[in-house]
């Protein structure tokens, strides 16, 4: 797993080869991890079951100290726009090119053409994590609609939900985006007692205390905010001050179920507010910003994908077949869950010796991260380096 930390240009076969044993060896050592990913004593499977036992004891670790545990969803691509014969390749809206289109000030010549599709397939990702901070991987999953083994996110997230209940049943908070929204999704976390909180359109339609029907922003016209409070928005590295307002509502499709909408507003004029649905019962100003907390924690998941795309290449892999790609994948997966094991609260003495020794920073601004995920990576592999060139 340790050759992984040590790949800086790709996730190669040949160029892991001569990590494994020394580059005058590389064809026998790519030979060797050829032979580990064809093998047929072990699958992707495998890997995410253990993942499950670390996760779930992981939870069971954190409710003993009396923490609310959150499960983070999101979903992104891995696109392969140079590719055309890997099995399973699927068509995606390119996301790097939507990048790259932004208007941009003092800056000209935006393009307004067509979307760009390129050829991908498409990732989900499941993080544990607590709202006093650590995390830990629960599960990434790769699909795709083509090739020899189609299958499509419905199917695939409701799989995932019936394996989160297997180990871990109620014991977790859901926190969804937008994309998550909707009557079906939300109907199966209901019949299922599921705890959620999704950040709900607002567009979309809720009953209010009086029975009437309205479009969510419709709920908080006219209605002043019940608390204030200032807060540090990671995405922007700046320092905000939101309001919040929250309230009993029911879906027009599940009228039975009893659900609360609570609404954070920007201070700052221009931002659009969070229209969060739960079925949390928020019956204080303190569990409303809980709420609000929560959902601010869902840029965690966010930053693991940029995390696996930049420093552990995982967009780089060229196997021809899926259950081979997905096996490497899966190992990508447990270098990641290796990294996030060291930033435990148990293991902060051993990281900061890591980073001592394979990474040192005099400037206050690298030392005040609280979860220097790039930097540890690149100490294990100077560590690595400085361990194999002493002999």
């Amino acid at each position: 797993m340790l050759w992984l930390i040590r790949s800086t240009s790709g996730l190669l076969l040949s160029e892991l080869g001569a990590y494994i044993l020394s580059p005058m060896q590389a064809p026998a050592g790519t030979k060797r991890l050829s032979n580990l990913l064809r093998s047929a004593k072990w699958s992707a499977e495998h890997v995410r079951e253990y993942l499950y036992k670390r996760g779930t004891a992981y939870v069971e670790k954190s409710l003993q100290s009396n923490r609310t545990m959150l499960l983070i969803w999101d979903t992104s691509q891995i696109e392969k726009p140079e590719s055309q014969q890997l099995e399973g390749l699927t068509s995606l809206v390119c996301q790097k090119m939507r990048r790259l289109a932004r208007f941009r000030l003092r800056f000209s010549g935006v393009y307004k053409g067509p979307q760009v599709n390129v050829p991908g397939y498409r990732w989900a990702g499941l993080l544990l994590c607590n709202l006093s901070g650590g995390q830990q991987l629960w599960d990434f999953s790769w699909w795709s609609n083509r090739g020899a083994h189609p299958t499509w996110f419905i199917r695939l997230r409701w799989k995932l939900l019936k394996d989160v209940r297997k180990h871990l049943g109620n014991q977790v908070l859901h926190v969804f985006d937008r994309g998550f929204a909707g009557k079906p999704w939300l109907t199966l976390l209901c019949q299922g007692q599921d705890r959620f909180v999704i950040r709900w359109p607002k567009g979309y339609h809720l009953i209010d205390a009086k029975g009437r029907l309205k479009k969510t922003y419709q709920h908080s016209i006219g209605k002043k905010a019940m608390s204030s409070r200032k807060y540090w928005d990671k995405k922007n590295k700046e320092w905000k001050r939101n309001r919040i307002l929250y309230m009993p509502v029911r879906h027009p499709e599940l009228p039975d179920v009893l659900l609360y909408l609570v609404i954070s507003r920007p201070l700052k004029k221009g931002r659009q507010p969070w229209y969060l649905l739960t079925n949390e019962i928020v019956d204080s100003k303190a569990k409303a910003w809980e709420i609000v907390g929560a959902y601010q924690k869902r840029w965690q998941i966010e930053m693991t994908f940029r995390f696996a795309k930049s420093e552990l290449a995982i967009e780089s892999p060229r196997l021809w077949k899926w259950e081979n790609r997905m096996k490497f994948l899966a190992i990508v997966a447990l270098v990641y869950d290796f990294l996030c094991t060291l930033l435990q609260p148990e293991n902060f003495k051993l990281a900061r010796k890591i980073l001592r020794l394979g990474c040192h920073r005099t400037g206050n601004k690298l030392k005040n991260v609280s979860l220097p995920m790039y930097r540890l990576r690149q100490a294990c592999f100077n560590l690595i380096i400085i361990n194999q060139n002493s002999g």
